[in-house]
């Protein structure tokens, strides 16, 4: 049952990271809790949001993952997707309601990652107008 559980895991998280979007609404229909946490704290919505996997993102939202979910160096989905570049799945996490002051144990926000990597769409997305 463990190695069951621990299959289903990383199946689910290479699904997410590599945007098999029929596998992610899969497991989502069969009932898969998609907020389990991989080594070092990593969720299937954060790796989607790190390769910008667009369509997963959308249909993990839609199946209410938590969205503003950690690792274990504090970082959300929204930081990975700053910080990579990935203005889309910047737009679809703040409109679901991601949390943009949350800080990672650096004490950086996801605006403070996406400065420090030079990607202007999604500061321009994560600065107070």
């Amino acid at each position: 049952m463990i190695e069951k559980c621990r299959d289903d895991l990383l199946s689910l998280l290479y699904a997410a990271g590599q945007g098999h979007i029929d596998a992610i609404r899969r497991f989502i229909k069969l009932g898969m809790d998609i907020n389990q946490l991989g080594k070092n704290g990593t969720s299937a919505l954060m790796l989607a949001s790190e390769y910008g996997q667009t369509d997963v993102v959308a249909a993990l939202l839609d199946a209410n993952v938590e969205i503003n979910q950690s690792n274990h160096k504090g970082c959300t989905a929204l930081m990975f997707a700053a910080e990579y570049g990935h203005s889309e799945v910047v737009k679809l996490l703040l409109n679901a309601g991601a949390n943009s002051s949350l800080t990672n144990h650096d004490g950086a926000t996801a605006l403070d990652l996406a400065k420090e990597y030079a990607h202007s769409s999604v500061v321009d997305l994560l600065e107070p107008s």
